[in-house]
């Protein structure tokens, strides 16, 4: 069974401070196959890099922790190259994230934002 899981099982799972919590998401898991929005995908990088301070390397590896078969990413492709993009770059999540969209959609990107401008030229 599929079954739509929010930040906090992958937070839960990343960062076991409370074991409690853990075991329930460990759980989960095993039970379903997890099926994770694009939100959930940016949410989780938020709270990693914000309230953990995970540094953009370590959180690259979620990629490697979600490409199993456990785990279903909505718009896979397209949030792992966001995520690589941010990780290897100066732009945020959002920001590599609507570059990438721009780039798989063949759609223009417009912005006020001059980084991303620069960015979307490339």
């Amino acid at each position: 069974m599929v079954a739509l899981i929010d930040t906090n099982i992958i937070i839960r799972l990343l960062v076991p401070e409370d074991e409690v919590l853990t075991e329930k998401a460990e759980d989960f898991v095993r039970q379903h196959k997890c099926y994770i929005t694009s939100v959930v995908f940016a949410e989780t990088i938020f709270v990693l890099r914000s309230f953990y301070h995970y540094p953009k390397q370590k959180i690259l590896l979620l990629k490697y922790f979600l490409d199993v078969q456990q785990f279903e990413v909505e718009d896979k492709k397209l949030n792992f190259q966001a995520l690589e993009r941010y990780c290897t770059t100066s732009l945020g999540f959002v920001d590599a994230w609507l570059l990438e969209k721009s780039k798989l959609s063949k759609l223009k990107l417009l912005t006020l934002d001059r980084k991303l401008a620069r960015a979307a030229k490339s």
